[in-house]
C-alpha cells in the first residue's frame, strides 16, 4: 500500500468518526425540561465550585436584561462575587419549566448561603429566559444547547456588589 493511500483511508476513517460524532451532538435523548434542569446544575455546580467559567457557561453571549446586565458585565461581576471570601452552597427549590420551541422560561426560589457559617447571602425568587442556541464544538461540529438569555429577580443580587 502507498503512503498517499494509507493517507486518504486515515482521513477517510476521521472523516466517518467527525460524522458520527455531529450525529450524537446533535441526538436529544433527554426533553428540553431534563435539558435545561442540567443547564441550571451545571450553573450551580459552578457557582459551588467557585469556578466563573462553569457557572457563565450557561448564559447567552446575547444575554441582556432590564437593569442593563450584559454577558460581559455579568462575567465580570461574576468572577469577582466568586474570588469573595464566602463558600457558596445554592438551593434551588420549586422550579417551574415551560418550554415552547427554541424559547423557554424556568422559575424558581433560590438561596445561597456561606457554607462556613450558615449566612444567608442571598435568597429570591427568580426567572430565566432561555433560547436553544447553535453551538460549535471543536470548531466543526455544531449542536443545540439551552442558554440563560435574560434574567428577572437579580437586582437584589446586585444590590450587595
Amino acid at each position: 500500500m502507498t503512503k498517499n493511500r494509507v493517507i486518504v483511508i486515515i482521513a477517510l476513517v476521521l472523516v466517518l468518526l467527525g460524522v458520527r460524532y455531529q450525529v450524537a451532538l446533535n441526538r436529544q435523548t433527554e426533553s428540553d425540561e431534563q435539558q435545561i434542569a442540567s443547564l441550571i446544575q451545571r450553573g450551580e455546580s459552578g457557582v459551588e465550585r467557585k469556578n466563573a467559567r462553569e457557572a457563565m457557561s450557561i448564559v447567552s453571549k446575547d444575554y441582556k436584561d432590564s437593569i442593563g446586565m450584559t454577558y460581559r458585565v455579568m462575567q465580570i461581576r461574576v468572577a469577582n462575587a466568586l474570588d469573595s471570601a464566602e463558600n457558596p452552597d445554592v438551593t434551588i427549590t420549586q422550579p417551574v419549566i415551560r418550554t415552547n420551541g427554541d424559547e423557554g422560561t424556568m422559575q424558581f426560589h433560590v438561596r445561597v448561603v456561606d457554607r462556613r457559617n450558615d449566612t444567608n447571602l442571598f435568597e429570591h425568587d427568580m426567572t430565566l429566559q432561555l433560547r436553544k442556541e447553535k453551538l460549535h464544538k471543536y470548531l466543526i461540529f455544531t449542536s443545540h444547547e439551552w442558554r440563560v438569555t435574560s434574567t428577572q429577580g437579580l437586582e437584589g443580587v446586585l444590590e450587595g456588589m
